[in-house]
């Protein structure tokens, strides 16, 4: 390994140390502001946003990872259905900043985790079972309906877990059923974050995250229609995010 080499891998593992270490102190200090969350949602939620745009200003400041976003005026002023490619830990986060306000559906073991489970019901994500049966997907559209009433969006992860950018698995039922149910627009998203901030390595590395919206699914496909444009969509829009070598 070359003498630069080694000193760009030894800078990223220290500002990736730095980060973590900065994001844990961010959260001791918002937490018992976050805990408001219990009494009033809103002012929960107003807690929780401060805290991840504090997140991501550490990010861009420590570890040279900024984010822009592009096809913001493709969201209609109504709540949406989002249905993004999932590459990161930070996706669900970061949209979450861009899109206010909005909900995550999220895996229910998450929300089992004591304290932890406890403030994510109270901000009014949606619990779904990996493998959940009929009734499993029956909950969630019906949580997912009372939030859209509510003036949420809902973001929904069609993959149903992170990958590398280079693999691929097979939609999960969720996404289709939500766009039959729903009523709303669904706005497919895709994201580059797995070359900045990895799923299978803790280091984050330099580099420019791109959100980009996509134009809005026509509302009268059928499932099988609808999984195979999004997919196109998706996986065709993330490609042209790779960064150049």
């Amino acid at each position: 390994m070359s003498d630069s080499l080694h000193h760009s891998s030894v800078s990223i593992t220290a500002r990736s140390l730095l980060f973590r270490a900065a994001v844990l102190l961010t959260v001791a200090l918002y937490g018992p502001a976050i805990l408001i969350v219990f009494v009033h949602k809103r002012a929960g939620r107003r807690v929780v946003l401060s805290m991840l745009k504090t997140v991501f200003a550490l990010l861009r400041s420590i570890c040279g990872v900024n984010y822009v976003v592009r096809g913001r005026e493709r969201l209609p002023d109504v709540p949406v259905l989002l249905a993004p490619n999932h590459q990161s830990a930070c996706d669900a986060l970061l949209l979450s900043v861009i899109v206010a306000p909005s909900v995550v559906i999220m895996k229910s073991e998450l929300l089992r985790k004591f304290l932890m489970g406890w403030i994510l019901i109270s901000l009014g994500h949606v619990p779904v079972e990996r493998q959940g049966d009929t009734r499993a997907l029956a909950r969630m559209v019906q949580n997912s309906k009372q939030r859209i009433a509510e003036g949420d969006s809902i973001i929904i992860f069609p993959e149903g877990t992170r990958l590398a950018p280079t693999d691929a698995v097979a939609y999960k039922a969720g996404v289709a059923v939500l766009y039959k149910e729903l009523k709303v627009p669904c706005v497919p998203v895709a994201v580059n974050s797995g070359y900045f901030w990895p799923t299978s390595n803790w280091r984050l590395y330099p580099g420019t995250i791109v959100i980009e919206f996509l134009e809005p699914m026509s509302p009268d496909l059928s499932q099988e229609q609808f999984l195979k444009q999004l997919r196109q969509r998706i996986d065709g829009a993330a490609q042209d995010l790779a960064p150049a070598d």
